[in-house]
């Protein structure tokens, strides 16, 4: 995988729109995989995830392409085993580092961003 999509914000009914897209463009016949999207609900939610920590470990494995396990990608960063491995953790949950055996690697190359300030609710509000 290329890239990641990640949206912060937005609507169920956004993502009812996508998937409506995606469904038009199988019947179609367009049976191209569609963009990985990573959704966050709200930016508070976003940055428990992606903590100046994780970004600085995402970048070391970048740099590197690849770390023979978690303990040398702690060693790598300086870093106490049990805090990377916890961030690894959640990394490899949210689709962003991927590990066969002990080996870590980025599971994509980019990571595009998206932030909604619009509500579920807000629908199209305008100043008067």
């Amino acid at each position: 995988m290329d890239h990641i999509k990640v949206v912060i914000g937005g609507s169920a009914e956004d993502m009812g729109h996508r998937f409506i897209e995606r469904w038009k463009q199988a019947e179609a016949g367009d049976l191209t995989p569609a963009e990985p999207v990573l959704i966050f609900k709200d930016l508070k939610t976003f940055k428990n995830v992606i903590s100046d920590q994780r970004v600085a470990l995402l970048e070391a494995l970048f740099k590197s392409g690849s770390a023979r396990s978690i303990r040398a990608l702690a060693k790598t960063l300086d870093r106490d085993y049990r805090r990377v491995h916890d961030d690894v953790r959640v990394l490899i949950d949210a689709g962003l580092i991927r590990q066969e055996d002990m080996t870590l690697w980025p599971a994509v190359r980019e990571v595009r961003l998206s932030l909604s300030f619009a509500s579920e609710d807000s629908g199209d509000r305008r100043a008067s």
